[in-house]
């Protein structure tokens, strides 16, 4: 494999794994999401929340893999 081909596969992860961080970033800028995370005790209402965010961070991260060689690299 290529040196630029694999310096591009990094550059593609990278960039998904940043985008990744950046939404959390936000998320956690939000006033609800910071008390959710920091009780003890949840409703259901509130651990269907936290189950709904997460799976969708790793949906994305499945989602928006990148091709290596018939594989896919996901972040």
């Amino acid at each position: 494999m290529p040196v630029q081909s694999i310096f591009d596969m990094l550059l593609a992860v990278f960039d998904r794994a940043a985008l990744m961080l950046i939404c959390l970033f936000f998320l956690t800028r939000t006033r609800h999401f910071r008390q959710l995370l920091q009780k003890d005790e949840h409703s259901r209402q509130e651990l269907l929340a936290v189950t709904a965010i997460f799976s969708l961070f790793a949906l994305f991260s499945t989602w928006s893999a990148v091709n290596v060689d018939g594989s896919l690299l996901n972040v």
